[in-house]
């Protein structure tokens, strides 16, 4: 199975992990982690201990959902010594609803490619008028 873990300030990633439960339903193997109040080591222990829960076979997304930060870099670090986990920033709700919806159907790269895609296609600016980028 490909498990998620949604590294996120605040109570980001519960939020946005209930909101795909009432769309998909239910999921399994998607974990959250909140920096709030931990430091960047405590941070990186719930994340290792995560790693550490995965089955032989099971392979981990990290999410976060900021560049830069201590989500980022936590993701970024444990991720380095992972040959079963890979991380991605920018979490959105298109992204992970994309992974939920096809992680036992696609072959690992396939799926982070999708997911990558559909995170950026999610994201889209409009206008008042055609033409009118709001800018």
């Amino acid at each position: 199975m490909v498990q998620a873990l949604l590294v996120t300030h605040g109570r980001l990633g519960e939020v946005l992990t209930d909101i795909v439960a009432s769309l998909l339903g239910e999921q399994t193997g998607i974990h959250c982690v909140s920096n709030d109040g931990l430091s960047a080591a405590e941070i990186r222990g719930q994340l290792e201990g995560v790693v550490e829960g995965l089955g032989v076979e099971d392979r981990l997304v990290l999410f976060s959902d900021l560049e830069g930060g201590s989500c980022w870099s936590m993701c970024r670090a444990v991720t380095a010594s992972c040959e079963r986990c890979c991380s991605i920033t920018g979490l959105n709700l298109p992204m992970l609803l994309e992974f939920c919806h096809y992680r036992d159907r696609l072959a690992y790269s396939a799926l982070l490619e999708r997911v990558m895609r559909k995170g950026r296609e999610g994201i889209r600016v409009s206008g008042r008028a055609e033409g009118d980028p709001c800018l």
